[in-house]
């Protein structure tokens, strides 16, 4: 595994939706075998007949994956987001529609009641009220700075389609 920083870099070793760059990957395949192998010699050398000599890796069949610490780094911060915290943001927003807010990974969802509510959210001013809102709280929690308002959105959903397409069951609607 080769751990990028940010998400943008490691996305830089992406064929697009393809996957991995395959070129990339073999590159640092290879890179590994010849360290290995030259790591190995040196223990062999020393260690000829000790268990030490075995070789430690199989390096001839090697997957080579990107990812990065900012997308774990932000699902983190908004699990550190409290009930409390949600409590505060609902006051704040003082909107009888709001039946639930859910942290999600790194964005939450608003839950209004009814699919009406739901399509007059959708692009609505107080649906930038709201991130605005969720953000203010989450920001207290982003350690290393990631959260940058004009990248942050909410989603909306609403009660009646948890309800009537997910039979009121998180599991199914998460899953």
């Amino acid at each position: 595994m080769i751990c990028f920083e940010l998400a943008k870099d490691a996305g830089n070793f992406r064929n697009g939706d393809e996957g991995f760059d395959g070129s990339r990957q073999n590159a640092i395949a290879d890179k590994f075998r010849e360290l290995y192998a030259k790591n190995h010699v040196f223990k062999r050398r020393w260690f000829a007949f000790s268990e030490l000599a075995s070789p430690k890796y199989n390096a001839e069949n090697i997957f080579i994956y990107f990812t990065a610490f900012e997308p774990i780094a932000k699902i983190e911060a908004n699990e550190k987001v409290t009930k409390s915290d949600i409590n505060n943001v609902k006051q704040k927003l003082n909107n009888a529609d709001i039946w639930l807010i859910s942290p999600t990974f790194s964005a939450a969802i608003f839950f209004v009641y009814t699919d009406e509510q739901l399509k007059r959210y959708e692009d609505s001013p107080e649906k930038q009220q709201w991130a605005d809102a969720y953000f203010d709280v989450l920001k207290q929690y982003d350690e290393f700075g990631y959260f940058k308002r004009e990248m942050f959105g909410i989603s909306v959903d609403s009660k009646q389609n948890f309800d009537e397409n997910y039979s009121s069951n998180w599991y199914y609607y998460y899953k």
